[in-house]
């Protein structure tokens, strides 16, 4: 990132949608989570109060932050950014900037007595700055063309690919199933003891982005697998610049034998890459687990994201919300045995308190 010499930077509120949108379309480093369409949806759907900063130098933004004040009743009010999103933080275009916004989310995590500022970015946090190295964003770069694609792949991939072409999956692009999608998610998330999101928070996603129609335009699609008329999986993609996402991805445990997650994203590869894309983001995951080493067997590289905290207060890092907590461990355990009417009301509630 470049230094700039005018270090007169100021921060505020106060922006046009217009002038965000050009910022992020051309500003490094930005990303799907840096999208103005974010701001109003997610307040929507779980009522977060969102805190859009913009720092200025002559009257031009040069650094954006994306933010929620979250206050839950599990966590202590907290501020995010971005909730429910595998990337976020500081987009700037020079250091002054960014430490412009740094020195802003302390000054925010004071005024809203918030236990800690997260932002989860893709670079180191500066100094004075914690942050947690825990998850890693696993991304695969596409070549030109699809053939390229399968002939780089590993025989294991590609056997598991054509099982489920012989079994008689198949693949359709965008889908209008949305329930067929979120029941398979939803049951998913409930074995792994997780509550599930509310499926408007899917809808408002497909809503809001809309399709895309190639390399660099925005847009989002749901992509399902179908043993006959019935969805067995599916993923929720988020496209930007040159990149394809699958934030949000499932497939039913019941019909693994058919190998429904291969052909699932053998399909979205092979379709990035007719679409011009070069790069397919498999989204977070925690390193050396399972999840993980099926997505790095496609030939995918590991890179590091870094959850900055800022604390307004000094102290320890916020405790983890996830298995390596004892409290949250007992809670996922007994999630798991829940009756699954029981969970399917109250995890879409619940999870607006869990912002993962």
């Amino acid at each position: 990132m470049e230094t700039c010499k005018d270090t007169r930077v100021e921060v505020g509120s106060e922006f046009d949608v217009s002038e965000w949108r050009q910022f992020i379309d051309s500003a490094p480093g930005s990303t799907s989570a840096h999208l103005i369409e974010w701001r109003d949806l997610i307040a929507e759907v779980f009522g977060y109060e969102p805190v859009y900063r913009v720092a200025r130098r002559d009257g031009r933004i040069c650094g954006a932050l994306p933010a929620y004040v979250v206050r839950s009743a599990l966590l202590g009010p907290h501020i995010i950014s971005v909730p429910f999103l595998n990337s976020g933080g500081i987009c700037a275009t020079d250091d002054e900037a960014r430490l412009a916004l740094t020195n802003d989310a302390l000054a925010l995590a004071r005024l809203y007595r918030a236990r800690h500022f997260e932002l989860r970015c893709a670079y180191p946090p500066p100094d004075g700055v914690s942050a947690r190295e825990h998850k890693v964003r696993i991304v695969l770069d596409l070549p030109e063309t699809a053939d390229q694609l399968w002939g780089s792949l590993r025989s294991e991939i590609r056997n598991r690919t054509r099982r489920a072409q012989k079994a008689g999956l198949r693949v359709e692009f965008a889908s209008s199933d949305l329930d067929g999608f979120y029941r398979v998610f939803a049951e998913n998330m409930r074995e792994l003891g997780v509550p599930a999101h509310p499926p408007r928070f899917f809808a408002a996603v497909l809503r809001s982005f809309g399709a895309a129609a190639g390399i660099n335009c925005t847009g989002s699609e749901l992509v399902v697998v179908k043993d006959g008329s019935h969805v067995i999986g599916g993923a929720i993609l988020l496209k930007f610049r040159d990149t394809v996402e699958a934030p949000w991805i499932s497939c039913s445990r019941a019909h693994f034998e058919q190998c429904p997650n291969n052909i699932l994203y053998w399909e979205l590869m092979r379709r990035a890459c007719e679409e011009g894309y070069r790069i397919f983001d498999f989204g977070r995951s925690s390193p050396n687990t399972g999840p993980a080493v099926f997505k790095m067997r496609w030939g995918a590289r590991a890179e590091q994201i870094y959850w900055h905290y800022v604390l307004p207060n000094g102290g320890l890092l916020p405790a983890e919300a996830n298995s390596s907590n004892p409290r949250f461990r007992l809670a996922s355990a007994l999630w798991k045995r829940a009756p699954r009417a029981l969970t399917g009301v109250l995890g879409p509630r619940l999870i607006a308190h869990l912002p993962g």
